[in-house]
């Protein structure tokens, strides 16, 4: 097996839940926001009933790279998983198209199920992260149904790492006066990422219901490490229901 990723950490926003998580603050009475209060306000709320929901679905596009060999070496065959770039890693990868349904439990993520598309040429690819450990699998052709699991150990093992359940949806970063758009308020607010670039994302919520529909977020090039500035977009559309978790059957 040689399974294996080209990670860049370069804005790992979406390995939990779709936006970045809230560092912890220094003190007591410090907050991770600033900038205009009603926009702060406002986006908290929208935390809060998007916490609540029973289960989030975002596809997001423009940000993972996928390569698989199901095709030819079939169910355990290796693939390369990268996200961050503004081109493509390597010739043989395809731009993937990543859908996360989490299960929310308390407010906060209990499983989720990560869904790479990448188009004809390439198996769709399914993670399975939960509590007590992290699964992959392609989906049986004709499908939307991994044919059968394998551990994320070994060669795997970082997705174990980079796809942990527990997170919540946060508000942090300095957050300009809110943009109303017929239905839909624009929420926009900065920050900076691990690496030090900069990152601007607009947030679009529901005037109404106060659930995010959708994001757009703008990367700064960085130098440490060096990666080209590049943009990335998800679309919310939560189901109603709580989803049935995935029936493990590990490959033979």
């Amino acid at each position: 097996m040689i399974t294996h990723r080209g990670l860049r950490s370069a804005l790992l926003i979406v390995a939990s839940l779709g936006l970045a998580l809230a560092p912890a603050a220094a003190g007591a009475t410090k907050v991770p926001w600033s900038g205009n209060a009603a926009a702060v306000a406002f986006y908290r709320t929208a935390v809060a009933t998007t916490n609540a929901l029973p289960v989030i679905q975002d596809v997001q596009l423009g940000y993972y790279w996928l390569w698989d060999d199901a095709y030819i070496s079939g169910s355990t065959g290796p693939f390369e998983l990268n996200w961050g770039y503004a081109t493509k890693p390597s010739a043989n990868m395809v731009r993937a198209q990543a859908t996360f349904l989490i299960s929310m439990t308390g407010g906060k993520q209990s499983w989720y199920t990560v869904t790479f598309a990448a188009g004809p040429a390439i198996d769709p690819l399914e993670l399975y992260v939960t509590p007590s450990g992290d699964y992959w699998g392609y989906l049986t052709k004709g499908s939307s149904q991994v044919g059968c699991w394998s551990h994320a150990t070994g060669t795997t093992a970082w997705i174990a790492k980079d796809f942990t359940v527990g997170a919540q949806w946060r508000t942090y970063g300095r957050f300009s006066p809110l943009v109303t758009r017929g239905s839909r308020v624009l929420v926009t607010s900065t920050y900076t990422n691990v690496d030090g670039a900069k990152v601007t994302e607009t947030d679009s919520i529901n005037a109404t219901s106060k659930l995010f529909t959708g994001s757009v977020i703008h990367v700064s090039r960085s130098t440490k490490p060096v990666y080209a500035a590049h943009s990335y977009s998800l679309v919310e559309t939560d189901p109603t229901t709580a989803p049935v978790a995935p029936s493990v059957t590990l490959c033979g």
